[in-house]
């Protein structure tokens, strides 16, 4: 089995035959050099393959050399001087050419397209706390409270700059000048949330290095810089500055009654967006700072709600997580779930109370109506007493009756009868309704 897969494999590669790959370090700034690599593939050890490298710039550069199979990796170094070549896009041209028969039979070639600028090669690199900060896009996102790093970082895989006698370097953030040092790198504070344009402007003197530069510098021509021997660039970053958390609260009711829901609220302050999520961890679980989410929640607002039901009563241990572009909060919070002991249902109680309240209201209410009723008939009975001789004499009677009962009072009476007539005149003076009553009074 292994022979056949050797033999299988020689016979691809006698197949397919040479490969060629070609890179460069480029793009390079006018006189530094730039360096061409050239890898053979598939090629024979006991063959013999001329490489030939080949531009399109004016005056030409080429290269030509002879190897055997074994080399399959040659580099190609050259030095395009801005007294002879302007910033533009060349083409290298990379052919091999294998020896058959006497004669350079030319198996494969590539081609690479490069660019030669007047102006320094780099960009800028913004780093908190040594970790470099930089999203996909290219911008760079900060913290607005830690301390940030901006350092130019030039590509001159040449070592080029080395050969600079003085480098100096002019920054500005948000179009205001913050001074000029002779190093790289330059630290500011982004208090301020928002984004922010950072610009450097570097000029290189190879000639002179007592000689002071200022940022009217880089406006010279290119001829102007070649004659002064100085090589510019201007550097650009985008710098987005976020707050941190703060003040991160949970508020919500952590005991509970068992058969209750948890429901905890989460709030923050800081810069969005926000990442969120949650998983209950062991009692006694320690902080490591190296938790993550799986699955997080995104939102806008730092405003995150926690619901959940555990079936059984126990305390519960939620670990909360929390995080924007800056910084992360990590928080347990204990749910205590608590039984409650069985009661009876509250119809049970209430009913009977309210019930027996109603009777003792409904007796107090008969005995009072009872008592007001036999009062009112005792009074009644007592007025039909003593109003039935006044209303005898009340009833009506002509005037010869009333004569003849007179004179009959009048003659059976005794000593007393002026006085028991006064009595009977009084009895018979009756006060009726109104202004004035009317009196009966005896005839004599």
């Amino acid at each position: 089995m292994l022979i056949n897969s050797i033999i299988f494999g020689a016979f691809v590669l006698a197949v397919r035959g040479e490969e060629l790959e070609l890179f460069s370090d480029g793009p390079v700034v006018l006189d530094a050099p730039i360096t061409f690599t050239g890898v053979l593939r598939n090629s024979k050890p006991d063959e013999t393959y001329q490489w030939s490298w080949t531009d399109n710039a004016s005056p030409g550069n080429a290269f030509h050399s002879d190897h055997d199979g074994s080399e399959t990796r040659l580099n190609f170094t050259v030095v395009y001087p801005s007294s002879k070549y302007g910033q533009t896009q060349y083409t290298m041209k990379l052919t091999i050419y294998k020896y058959v028969f006497y004669y350079w039979k030319n198996i494969v070639h590539k081609t690479i397209d490069f660019n030669l600028t007047s102006t320094l090669q780099g960009r800028l690199l913004v780093k908190q706390g040594g970790t470099q900060q930089e999203a996909m896009s290219g911008h760079s996102i900060v913290n607005s409270v830690n301390k940030t790093e901006i350092e130019v970082a030039f590509h001159d895989p040449s070592d080029f700059l080395k050969t600079a006698s003085k480098i100096q370097y002019f920054w500005f953030i948000d179009a205001v000048y913050y001074g000029q040092t002779n190093k790289g790198v330059f630290q500011k504070n982004f208090s301020d949330a928002g984004n922010h344009q950072v610009e450097t402007i570097i000029i290189a003197d190879f000639n002179n290095s007592n000689r002071e530069h200022n940022i009217s510098t880089a406006s010279w021509s290119a001829i102007e810089q070649r004659d002064k021997g100085v090589k510019t660039g201007i550097f650009h970053k985008r710098v987005i500055s976020k707050d941190p958390i703060s003040n991160l609260t949970v508020s919500g009711h952590k005991t509970l009654k068992h058969g209750q829901l948890v429901n905890l609220n989460i709030d923050c302050e800081g810069t969005g967006g926000w990442l969120f999520c949650w998983k209950t961890v062991e009692k006694g679980y320690n902080i490591t700072g190296n938790e993550t989410c799986d699955a997080p929640t995104y939102r806008k607002l730092c405003n995150f709600s926690i619901m959940w039901y555990f079936k059984n009563s126990d305390t519960y241990n939620l670990l909360v997580i929390v995080s924007n572009d800056v910084s992360s909060h990590l928080e347990v919070v204990s749910v205590t779930i608590y039984e409650v002991a069985s009661q009876l249902p509250l119809s049970i109680v209430i009913i009977p109370v309210v019930a027996a309240i109603c009777a003792v209201i409904l007796l107090i209410s008969g005995i009072a109506l009872y008592t007001s009723f036999k009062s009112n008939l005792a009074v009644e009975v007592a007025d039909f007493d003593f109003n039935t001789a006044e209303e005898e004499e009340l009833q009506y009677k002509t005037f010869w009756e009333r004569l003849r009962e007179s004179f009959g009072t009048a003659f059976t009476s005794g000593d007393d009868a002026e006085s028991e007539g006064s009595s009977v005149s009084g009895k018979r003076s009756v006060q009726m309704p109104g202004a004035a009553g009317i009196g009966y009074g005896s005839i004599t």
